[in-house]
């Protein structure tokens, strides 16, 4: 990000970067695994990773840190995974982030995992999102992206419910060269 920084497109800000799989101790491969209930995507959509950024990261960076402790001064994006375990968090803790972007993943059935969604819990959850009135709501994906049928069924649902959000897709699939882009067009919309 270092050419928003000398343009002055971006604020400066702290960026934590997670390691959302619950099944992994630390960063792949230097770590070993750790017992975990789920398999497949269902250890990393289990709602444990989100749980701790919530009770134990957030807390964290805020008392060791100096930054502004508040929804308006808060932004959290992920892809793939990491925009399914984005879309929970910020279902659950509406009042929490200000900024939201979701790349490459949407409302995806992860049954096959033992995931199952409470359609009507989640209803309930994006009204409330929509009252607690995030600044930015941001979904991105590739029109070739594997996941694709999961943001149109996402994106319906929020139509639905008349929730703001902005969407933009790009050429090409579920891929870094995608995310890179994702990134570089979200970070400048942080914090203004």
């Amino acid at each position: 990000m270092d050419y928003h920084k000398k343009s002055g497109e971006a604020k400066p800000m702290i960026v934590v970067m997670t390691n959302g799989n619950p099944g992994q101790a630390a960063a792949f491969p230097d770590s070993p695994k750790v017992a975990t209930q789920g398999q497949g995507a269902g250890s990393m959509a289990d709602g444990v990773f989100e749980e701790s950024l919530v009770k134990d990261v957030v807390p964290y960076i805020e008392s060791h840190f100096r930054v502004k402790a508040n929804k308006e001064n808060r932004a959290i994006t992920g892809l793939s995974m990491g925009g399914h375990q984005t879309i929970n968090t910020t279902l659950k803790n509406p009042g929490m982030f200000d900024y939201i972007g979701v790349m490459s993943m949407g409302f995806a059935d992860f049954s096959q995992w033992g995931v199952d969604i409470d359609e009507k819990e989640r209803d309930q959850k994006i009204e409330a999102l929509k009252a607690a009135d995030p600044e930015l709501y941001w979904i991105a994906c590739g029109e070739d992206d594997f996941l694709m049928e999961s943001v149109v069924n996402m994106r319906k649902r929020l139509d639905e419910h008349n929730f703001d959000y902005e969407y933009f897709e790009s050429a090409g699939g579920h891929t870094w060269n995608n995310w890179r882009v994702y990134l570089s067009m979200f970070a400048p919309r942080l914090f203004n």
